[in-house]
């Protein structure tokens, strides 16, 4: 499930400020923030902003743009064309590409032959 939700308390907003200063970057700052106080999940493909969750928050569950289509299109037992049309869009149109060390970057170029 994705949300787009506001900042809700001052805990949240002066979490959110926190990391911005550690972080440079209000959209990765605003989402840990809220996750952190909600104990909700995230999903950030952001190399730095990754390892700094994991190391503030280790009980956070960071998930990446692959995981989220893979667990999508196996629930939704996409085919392979509609599989590779999706990810195709995401390399082009949001301008994707997993790092060479993803966890899922053998079934990403798999999935994309």
């Amino acid at each position: 499930m994705l949300l787009i939700v506001d900042l809700a308390s001052e805990t949240e907003e002066e979490t959110f400020v926190n990391y911005v200063f550690e972080l440079g970057d209000d959209g990765e700052s605003a989402t840990g923030a809220i996750a952190v106080h909600r104990k909700w999940a995230i999903a950030t493909d952001d190399k730095r902003a990754t390892s700094f969750f994991k190391a503030e928050a280790p009980d956070l569950q960071i998930l990446s743009t692959l995981e989220i289509v893979k667990n999508w299109s196996e629930a939704a037992k996409l085919s392979l064309a509609n599989l590779k049309s999706v990810l195709a869009a995401i390399r082009s149109k949001g301008r994707y590409m997993p790092h060479r060390n993803h966890p899922l970057l053998s079934w990403w170029e798999e999935m994309m032959q």
